[in-house]
């Protein structure tokens, strides 16, 4: 959180992106900053949900119903939302927009939108989330990673660590009698590990704490991780289990990137450069496609 606002109040940064995988809270995290920080922006904060938009063009009248501006004349959407906005826009405005990924791949109109209100109104700052940065000039990045998790070894004041604290909430909305014992604590450190702090897995982990001990949990996944999926009627189809939170973005690569993932899949641990483009055929240009597309992730080491 401090960390956005950090960027945002740098005069210089105007369009900031969430990047991270599927299930990292990148909505959440968004909704939170927007909520808490109106005062950075006298303006107005406005949230712009776009993961139920199924084409660029949509977005315009997207943007409008957030602006609660409705369209009229015969004037088309675009020109009408940006004469609109040129009279509204006049004092230090955010505009969020959540859930870009899909809309990027489909055409380059999305990052031409963006980079154009930006162009036009500049008291304007845009904030988005996706899974895949836009590639525009001026965007500063944010990348998401999981949250921290007790190392090895540790059985000690684990509830000091964010992974540790969301999988005891999230247990304690499934079973509110829920009280981590002796024998739990090394078990949701391996939890903790299996899942790399993930929160969607690891709520989805918590989901079973009605039937399942964290021994059992703990096992499950490490024999298959189809084992992290639940049947929650108010979740989105692609936050309902790990798999298809990994097949929305599965289904967002070209034919190469996905060869070049399955290829590299064989790694176990990580690889180098060399490695990747010897043993999978995936040269630099693929791996930043699929470092950008939050589905590798370069390390410090390499």
């Amino acid at each position: 959180m401090d960390g956005i606002q950090h960027l945002l109040a740098n005069s210089d940064c105007r369009l900031i992106t969430l990047v991270g995988p599927g299930g990292f809270g990148k909505t959440r995290l968004a909704i939170e900053f927007a909520a808490r920080r109106r005062d950075m922006f006298p303006g107005g904060v406005f949230y712009v949900p776009l993961a139920s938009v199924n084409a660029p063009e949509l977005i315009v009248p997207a943007i409008a119903e957030a602006f609660a501006y409705s369209f009229s004349g015969p004037a088309g959407p675009h020109e009408q939302l940006f004469d609109h906005l040129a009279c509204t826009v006049e004092q230090p405005t955010l505009l969020a927009l959540d859930n870009l990924e899909h809309l990027l791949a489909q055409s380059g109109a999305t990052a031409d939108l963006i980079a154009e209100l930006l162009e036009r109104f500049s008291p304007l700052k845009i904030l988005c989330t996706s899974r895949e940065r836009l590639n525009l000039h001026g965007e500063w990045l944010f990348d998401l990673n999981g949250l921290s998790v007790p190392p090895l070894g540790q059985t000690e004041n684990l509830e000091a660590y964010s992974a540790v604290t969301l999988f005891l909430q999230a247990a304690r909305r499934i079973n509110a009698n829920f009280v981590l014992t002796a024998a739990d604590k090394p078990a949701l450190r391996r939890i903790c590990h299996l899942l790399e702090g993930i929160p969607l897995a690891l709520e989805l982990a918590a989901a079973w704490v009605g039937m399942l001990s964290c021994q059992e949990i703990a096992r499950e996944i490490e024999a298959n991780i189809d084992f992290l999926a639940v049947s929650m009627r108010n979740l989105p189809e692609r936050h309902r289990s790990l798999r298809a939170s990994f097949d929305h973005s599965w289904r967002l690569l070209s034919d190469a990137e996905r060869a070049a993932l399955s290829r590299l899949s064989v790694f176990q641990g990580g690889m180098d450069r060399v490695a990747a483009e010897r043993v999978a055929g995936a040269q630099l240009a693929l791996l930043a496609a699929l470092v950008s597309k939050s589905l590798v992730r370069r390390t410090r080491g390499g």
